[in-house]
């Protein structure tokens, strides 16, 4: 049970590490291109694209039934990039009523943003801006705790070894310090 658990373990931080790599790479490409997946419907539209350093998810919902076919489903695009206050702004020109609601919310490179129409059946809009480095952060997390758990267990096994657990030199003939690297061990 325990090597299936090591196993798991070790696929998932090479896969957090896979991951960690991708949105790196995308982080870089996002300043020079815009990736955009978007998923047209007859009810709005479901998108998924990069902003200088952002990621930005966009949800539009509202009547888009009178479309040719081809206009729907799901289709990439890569375009020079627009900064993301241009996606956010343009928000802002739609008509909006009186009664309509608009929230926004913006903190560290994270973003949420609704509007809302107050007629019977109207649009909605939302967009949720997450910055790269913090899924960066997040990829990284696994391969970092899976480092200081090889260092320890190499640690370990050193002192088990009667060997200095700073750079591994033989501690039999020294053993309150070690004469290769200087570090003072317990008895």
């Amino acid at each position: 049970m325990r090597r299936l658990l090591r196993i798991l373990f070790n696929a998932a931080t090479l896969l957090s590490l896979l991951l960690l790599v991708a949105i790196a790479a995308l982080w870089i490409r996002s300043h020079w291109v815009e990736d955009r997946i978007d998923w047209r419907r007859r009810d709005g539209l479901r998108a998924l694209h990069t902003a200088p350093g952002h990621l930005v998810l966009a949800l539009d919902l509202a009547n888009w039934s009178g479309q040719p076919p081809d206009y729907y489903g799901v289709k990439y695009t890569s375009e020079a990039p627009t900064p993301l206050e241009t996606d956010i702004l343009s928000m802002f020109v739609l008509s909006i009523g009186p009664r309509d609601t608009f929230v926004t919310w913006n903190r560290a490179g994270f973003g949420w943003y609704l509007w809302r129409s107050a007629s019977p059946g109207g649009a909605s809009i939302a967009r949720l801006v997450v910055p790269l480095w913090s899924l960066a952060v997040a990829g990284a997390l696994l391969p970092v705790f899976w480092l200081g758990m090889k260092h320890h267990a190499r640690v370990r096994r050193r002192r088990r070894s009667g060997l200095c657990p700073h750079c591994g030199y033989d501690l039999r003939a020294t053993p309150e310090r070690c004469p290769e690297c200087g570090m003072v061990t317990s008895a």
